[in-house]
């Protein structure tokens, strides 16, 4: 016990003299350290390639390419059916940046941090408290929804399905 009181002691000691401006800062610098690693991993690992089930969608880039992309590509049955939600990002992926995978990737990452935000909101709401009441929560949510295991959400490209029901329950609930 007297070991815990002196550590306890010495982290209230370090903290209080710490300036104001880092202390609001850290929880900020907190929450958001997870989501800027995750963008990073996917700047610095993205490969403009085809992966897998990706590979079904080649098809549509080069409809696009010949102007010959229609609706009818977003209804087409392909490998196995898809959530239509997920074949009309895709075709609209390929539609606005023909051949660039890496679009995709972005919207899984957009689609996390909705979530994060997301919950964010929902913590206000249920807490009735500003951020530096409930900082420590928000911290563990966004190490869970921006955990290093979503690289296999992030890094290929048409897995932003995984992360769409999450974004749109957390959604529907904030609304």
């Amino acid at each position: 016990p007297t070991l815990l009181n002196q550590a306890s002691q010495f982290v209230r000691g370090t903290w209080i003299t710490v300036g104001p401006g880092i202390r609001r800062c850290f929880p900020w610098v907190a929450v958001l350290l997870p989501a800027i690693a995750l963008a990073r991993l996917i700047y610095e690992h993205a490969v403009n390639i085809p992966f897998l089930d990706d590979w079904m969608f080649v098809q549509m880039d080069s409809r696009v390419a010949s102007g010959e992309l229609t609706w009818r590509d977003f209804f087409i049955v392909q490998m196995e059916h898809r959530m239509a939600f997920v074949r009309a990002v895709v075709m609209l992926c390929h539609w606005w940046f023909p051949t660039n995978y890496t679009v995709m990737m972005g919207v899984s990452w957009l689609m996390l941090a909705g979530t994060a935000w997301n919950v964010f909101v929902l913590l206000r709401r249920t807490t009735g408290e500003k951020f530096p009441f409930f900082w420590h929560v928000m911290v563990l949510c966004s190490l869970v929804i921006f955990s290093p295991v979503q690289y296999q959400i992030v890094l290929w490209a048409m897995m932003f399905q995984v992360a769409a029901p999450a974004f749109f329950l957390s959604t529907s609930m904030v609304v």
